[in-house]
């Protein structure tokens, strides 16, 4: 596995292998050319280190992604001091990545046992003072600089076999990792760098804003709340604190850190303008939404975002001074790839509300052209016949007899309802219905369920290294992962009603999934015609993990695999999944509710009849729709542009 990682670019001296040892993998056998940084010495006499040494080789081995060699060098630390529980627990950790869950259940029983016996651990090395560290970090910068054009991951990778607690070293590499969208390898390096040196504000900084790119809002609070006790008013760690408050839903609090920093400060920053106006759109806040949007805009003419966001507010009309503006900019003014495209979206909405049908969908699919040759240049181009495998391996594993092997498994919890589907098919609708009952309160999309999928498919959700991990995983295992769920979606729970709603869409993928891990919590898939679904989708951006979305043909693909899986759950696990027909709440919304609360276990509420009432904070397209009775506009949009839609038409197989 190793060895397919690093194509043959990574060669670790002879010194990572204990003496007289056979080379633990071939690509370890040459030797590479000396490091600027660090020099082994001459291999004939390989240095002997000692167990603690090789202790925190391992770690910064394991952060690095290279798990066989940190194995091989943390066994290598435990046969020199078989009582060092902290390089058992370690090993465990490292085991587990790789998939041998038995050898990893040994290294840590191993390890808990020594733990009770002996409390004292491995003094963790100590850092440097900030100033020194900052010295150190620059200089390291320039000597790779100097080592060009050997590519600065090998040089940092060779030198942190021999300086395994260059914490420098460890940021460095993170950034470089982050830049390649490694981004797992780049949290372990920077909690790796932390855990040597808890005083590392670069480090921190740079594990906050990866964590909250990833979602991850509950572990960057923790590090932005020691940031700012170091520093109380410093404006970067305010503005993480808030974009961390938002991912929780917390938008309340960080609108009132954007306003405090806007009263007591001359904001010129148009990326916080941005962020506030997005929070007071979610809120409902329109009047004031639309002024920060606009201030956003007169600091960055150009900032596309700004202009799609209010065009996104969908009652708030773009002015024709806005519309020439934005062909100006996009005839004569330089901008980013992402400007471009937002602004193109904006010019097809425009046109769509004055009726130019066919001038508005030129700028929708220019700005779909634009963002998939982003994505095309950011590695991450969109394979419609990968997706159609996916599903169909999975329908492969997951059959009826695959379920019933494994009945009383998972965690018991009936707290979760899952609310998936296609983006734009009424899951925010839904979500609003059901967050207006007094026993079920109203989350967001939230991403844990993504995030354990990527951690068992080793970087790659529903690849065939998930259906193997998911098809070995014991009931204890799956039990364990609903826990995990239940503790990691806590911070965006504000109530102590019995049921709690997790509306992300495109958790149809793990539809199997959410089954293991909670057999009694309650899976509702929101489906829309499909023409009228798609074409929303198109129209859209949908921010995350819609890279299907930009080419119609593969926006039908991907449409078709949703439904044929789901096709599959309803066959192999009949009456499990519950199915939300937008089209049918919308003609008979009163019977379609008083289905869905009953399939819920909850008795009806009147209030759910009046869901625009509710108040919350709705972070989606359409948390302005679900402020105002269901209403039947959306439904026959698409046949407006029905002259340009065939690559759609073919696809869903519509006549």
């Amino acid at each position: 596995m190793i060895a397919a990682r690093l194509s043959n670019t990574l060669l670790l001296p002879d010194p990572l292998r204990s003496a007289g040892a056979p080379a633990p993998l071939s690509i370890f056998t040459a030797r590479p050319a000396p490091s600027p940084i660090a020099n082994p010495g001459p291999a004939a006499e390989p240095r002997r280190h000692s167990a603690e040494f090789l202790l925190q080789r391992g770690l910064t081995l394991a952060a690095m992604a290279l798990e066989e060699a940190a194995i091989d060098t943390l066994r290598e630390a435990l046969a020199l001091r078989p009582e060092l529980a902290e390089a058992w627990s370690a090993l465990a950790r490292v085991l587990r990545v790789i998939g041998d869950r038995p050898g990893a259940a040994a290294a840590a029983a191993k390890a808990e046992a020594l733990n009770s016996a002996t409390p004292c651990g491995v003094p963790t090395p100590r850092g440097l003072p900030q100033g020194k560290r900052d010295q150190a970090e620059r200089k390291l910068r320039e000597t790779l600089t100097l080592a060009a054009p050997r590519p600065a991951e090998i040089v940092l990778n060779e030198h942190l076999l021999h300086k395994p607690d260059d914490v420098a070293a460890l940021r460095i590499l993170a950034q470089i990792k982050r830049q390649d969208r490694k981004v797992k390898v780049a949290e372990n390096l920077l909690n790796r760098a932390i855990d040597l040196a808890p005083d590392y504000i670069g480090a921190r900084c740079d594990l906050v804003d990866l964590l909250i790119d990833r979602m991850k809002a509950a572990p960057a609070l923790k590090h932005i709340d020691f940031l700012l006790s170091q520093s109380p008013k410093d404006d970067v760690s305010l503005r993480l604190r808030a974009s961390a408050l938002a991912i929780i839903g917390e938008d309340q609090a960080a609108i009132e850190i954007y306003e405090t920093m806007i009263k007591t400060r001359v904001i010129k920053d148009p990326n916080l303008w941005l962020n506030y106006a997005l929070r007071l759109h979610y809120t409902g806040r329109q009047k004031d939404c639309v002024r920060a949007f606009r201030k956003c805009i007169e600091l960055q003419p150009t900032r596309g975002e700004a202009y799609w966001g209010i065009a996104n507010l969908k009652y708030e009309t773009l002015t024709q001074d806005d519309v020439d503006t934005i062909l100006h900019h996009l005839a004569h003014s330089p901008m980013t790839q992402t400007d471009h495209f937002h602004l193109h979206y904006t010019l097809g909405f425009a046109f769509e509300k004055a009726g130019d049908f066919e001038r508005s969908f030129r700028h929708y699919s220019a700005g779909a052209a634009v963002r998939s040759a982003e994505l095309a240049e950011t590695g991450e181009p969109y394979n419609a016949d990968d997706r159609t495998r996916r599903v169909e391996n999975t329908k492969a594993l997951m059959s009826a007899a695959f379920f019933t092997a494994r009945l009383g498994a998972g965690h018991p919890s009936a707290a979760p309802i899952f609310v998936l589907g296609m983006p734009r098919s009424g899951s925010t609708l839904v979500e609003q219905i059901l967050s207006s009952h007094s026993a079920i309160e109203g989350t967001q999309e939230l991403p844990e369920i993504v995030h354990i999928a990527l951690e068992l498919g080793a970087g790659q959700a529903d690849s065939p290294r998930f259906l193997q991990t998911i098809s070995e995983l014991s009931a204890t295992e799956l039990t364990e992962l609903g826990q995990r769920y239940l503790e990691n979606t806590a911070p965006y729970r504000k109530t102590d009603r019995p049921f709690f709603i997790d509306k992300m869409p495109f958790n149809w993928v793990n539809t199997g999934l959410i089954h293991l891990m909670f057999p009694n919590a309650k899976i509702i898939d929101t489906r829309r015609e499909p023409m009228s679904c798609c074409f929303s989708v198109y129209k859209q951006m949908i921010a995350r993990g819609a890279e299907f979305a930009y080419d119609l043909g593969d926006l039908g693909r991907f449409y078709n695999d949703y439904v044929d899986l789901m096709a599959h759950f309803d066959a192999v696990l009949p009456g499990r999944v519950h199915r939300v027909v937008y089209e049918q709440m919308v003609d008979d919304t009163e019977n379609e509710i008083r289905r869905l609360l009953d399939y819920c276990g909850v008795p009806f509420e009147e209030s759910c009849l009046r869901f625009w009432e509710t108040k919350r904070s709705v972070a989606t397209p359409s948390s302005q729709q679900v402020r105002k009775p269901i209403f039947r506009d959306a439904l026959e949009q698409w046949r407006n542009y029905e002259p340009w839609l065939g690559p759609l038409k073919a696809a869903l197989g519509v006549p």
